[in-house]
């Protein structure tokens, strides 16, 4: 079973949030203990320094005092035992009464520490007290009771142990750690089911959307869109992805028009070789009988068949051409030099239609590859359909620039315009929008194709009234860069 994103991510972050937690509680739970035995600790302390405070003056009044010391050590820890369940008790391995002989390995060990120069405090921790210890030393008023076991004022008489109940303390502090393991187990559920919520609403509904979105696409759906407004990683995303299904969909009418093309190209090649030879002959037999016929009428009636065959030949003509897959020169080319072979060649007609030239040729473009005279036809075609445009005379602009490491070829008129609803169509094979017998249709449908073969692109702007501006864009050098946007 696969896990989603929003799964992986909950239990990646639930781990970490519940080891986080977890952590931060077992060291509040330590601190806490740790707080907890340094209370003990100073209980224990004021207890033994309160008996030896005792002691001390017990030894020093013991003419006034009836309890020596340790009887009243004794009498203490009764009492005290009694009240608190608190034990005091004097350890010492000479003692006078056995029950102040060691009886753990508490005492036997901190007597040990002592005899061998150890000073200071020593305590412990078993599941039922806590124990106490600080050494004890015979004192000059102590002299009085134990001069005769050999001690001398400075020397360790033993040690006073003090030992606390701990159960209900421990008990206590299980039960803390218990509800310290229990709520940091509720504040990691309710930090994850937070992140969840969060990501679900930042991360997976968007993702979801694209998710969708690329559903629909690859079902060649192009009105997939994804809605992400958002200015961070994922609305770059989902301005990237609209994009990308923009481009996808004018690659796919690309490769449609292609692909009616070359059906095209196909169907012209086997029409335009059967009735290539016929016309011909229509042609050749209206020529001899036109002059050989001396009826007026008649001579008009064969000018108007030769004229009508010669119409249909040259669409004939149009459709060989189309169709003849000739070989493509990838060589290097000089678009200006192309573009001036072009003037000189619609020279005359520009003249002759009292057409103005404004030309503006960047003379720092960089080479191209291609088929220099392919793209002479290319510009050709698209240059006479400006001249054709301007019947009462205008402007032709013909420009050169860079823009994006692309070579840009301008061409605009200040013709009569293209309808928007007919902008869709002038690359398709046999549409024009001239007069009828005044074009086959097929002059841009080539161009479209030589453009596309050297991997550039066309682009069309157009307003009835105002004009028409083609711009081409071939691939440039490498090392090409901008210097005109083109507007």
């Amino acid at each position: 079973m696969k896990a989603s994103v929003g799964t992986k991510v909950m239990l990646a972050v639930g781990i970490i949030v519940f080891l986080s937690v977890q952590g931060i509680f077992y060291y509040m739970s330590e601190v806490h203990e740790r707080n907890i035995m340094e209370q003990l600790r100073q209980q224990a302390k004021s207890v033994t320094d309160q008996i030896l405070l005792v002691r001390l003056w017990a030894a020093e009044n013991r003419e006034r005092v009836m309890p020596v010391p340790a009887e009243l050590t004794y009498e203490l820890s009764e009492l005290s035992n009694e009240m608190y369940d608190y034990k005091i008790k004097l350890v010492t391995f000479k003692p006078r009464d056995p029950d102040n002989y060691p009886a753990d390995e508490f005492e036997r060990r901190v007597l040990m520490e002592f005899m061998q120069g150890g000073e200071g405090e020593r305590y412990a921790v078993s599941s039922d007290f806590y124990e106490y210890a600080v050494p004890l030393y015979i004192e000059k008023p102590c002299l009085k009771c134990h001069v005769d076991q050999g001690y001398r004022e400075g020397d360790l008489r033993g040690a006073l142990v003090v030992e606390i109940p701990v159960s209900e303390v421990m008990a206590s502090l299980e039960r803390t750690r218990r509800q310290l393991i229990f709520y940091g187990f509720l504040l990691s559920l309710g930090i994850m089911l937070a992140i969840l919520g969060i990501m679900r609403f930042v991360v997976i509904t968007p993702l979801n959307k694209v998710k969708e979105a690329a559903i629909k696409l690859s079902k060649r759906d192009y009105s997939a869109r994804v809605d992400v407004d958002k200015e961070d990683e994922l609305g770059e995303l989902a301005r990237v992805f609209n994009s990308m299904v923009e481009e996808l969909k004018n690659k796919e009418a690309q490769v449609i028009q292609s692909e009616k093309m070359a059906t095209v190209g196909k169907l012209a090649a086997g029409i335009a070789h059967q009735i290539n030879n016929p016309l011909a002959n229509i042609i050749l037999y209206s020529q001899i009988h036109r002059e050989e016929v001396k009826d007026e009428e008649t001579r008009k009636v064969l000018e108007i068949i030769e004229e009508e065959a010669s119409l249909a030949s040259k669409v004939v003509q149009g459709l060989l051409d189309f169709s003849r897959q000739r070989e493509f020169k990838n060589e290097v080319a000089q678009v200006n030099e192309i573009i001036k072979k072009m003037l000189n060649i619609l020279k005359p007609q520009l003249q002759y239609k009292n057409i103005k030239l404004e030309l503006d040729l960047d003379e720092r473009l960089p080479e191209i590859k291609g088929d220099s005279s392919k793209l002479l036809d290319a510009f050709i075609n698209i240059a006479t359909n400006a001249i054709d445009a301007m019947k009462e005379g205008g402007k032709l602009t013909i420009r050169t620039y860079r823009s994006d490491g692309r070579v840009v070829v301008e061409i605009r008129d200040t013709g009569v315009g293209i309808p928007e609803e007919h902008l869709g169509k002038i690359f398709d094979p046999f549409f024009t929008t001239k007069e009828v017998g005044k074009g086959t249709g097929l002059g841009l449908y080539i161009t479209y194709s030589i453009i596309e073969k050297h991997g550039g692109e066309i682009e069309v702007e157009s307003e009835v009234g105002r004009g028409t501006t083609f711009r081409i864009y071939l691939p440039g050098e490498s090392d090409a860069g901008d210097t005109d946007s083109g507007g």
